[in-house]
C-alpha cells in the first residue's frame, strides 16, 4: 500500500468514527465515557462537536487529496488529526475511567496518532 493510500484510508476511518459520534452518540461513546455522560444534554454534545471534528478533518484531507495537494498541505492536515487524536487518548486517561472500553478507546485514539505521524514520517521520505 502506497502512503497517499494509507491517508485516504485514515481519513474515511476518520469520518466513520465521527459520524457514529454524531450520529449513534449513546452506542458509540457510552463505553468510552460511561452511560451517564450521554444520556445529559451537554454530554452529548461535547461527543458530537468531537465528531463533527473528526468527519471535518477526514472530509479535508480527502478533499485535498482529490484536488492533488502538495504533500506540505497533506501533512498539515495530518498533524492536526494527529493533536486531536492524543488530545483524546490523555484526556481519556485523565478521566480516571479504567474499564475496558475506555481503555480500548484511548488505545484507538493513541493507534490513530501513531497512524498518523508514521503517514507523515513516509510522507516525507516519498
Amino acid at each position: 500500500m502506497d502512503t497517499r493510500t494509507g491517508i485516504a484510508l485514515l481519513a474515511a476511518g476518520r469520518i466513520a468514527v465521527g459520524a457514529g459520534l454524531v450520529g449513534a452518540t449513546r452506542q458509540t461513546a457510552s463505553g468510552w465515557l460511561g452511560r451517564a455522560a450521554t444520556t445529559v444534554p451537554g454530554g452529548r454534545v461535547a461527543v458530537r462537536a468531537v465528531g463533527g471534528r473528526d468527519i471535518g478533518i477526514g472530509a479535508g484531507v480527502l478533499a485535498a487529496m482529490a484536488a492533488d495537494a502538495s504533500d506540505e498541505e497533506l501533512t498539515r492536515w495530518l498533524l492536526v488529526g494527529t493533536v486531536g487524536d492524543v488530545v483524546d487518548g490523555v484526556a481519556t486517561l485523565a478521566s480516571g475511567r479504567r474499564s475496558t472500553p475506555a481503555m480500548a478507546s484511548a488505545g484507538i485514539a493513541f493507534g490513530a496518532a501513531i497512524a498518523g505521524a508514521a503517514l507523515t514520517i513516509a510522507l516525507k521520505r516519498d
